[in-house]
């Protein structure tokens, strides 16, 4: 699996970041995925090469 280029790691940190922050609200991956600025198979595919997980 490719692994994310480092604007898409700033990207996905931020995203992260937002669901450690918003823990207690439903996980919403595409918003999260727009915020991103990825579609959201990318973001999901992404998340999992950088962190070893799906979002």
């Amino acid at each position: 699996m490719k692994r994310p280029d480092l604007d898409d790691l700033v990207r996905l940190r931020r995203a992260r970041d937002r669901m450690d922050r918003d823990y207690a609200q439903p996980l919403d991956v595409p918003a999260l995925a727009r915020q991103a600025l990825m579609s959201t198979g990318h973001f999901s595919r992404s998340f999992r090469a950088a962190y070893g997980e799906t979002p």
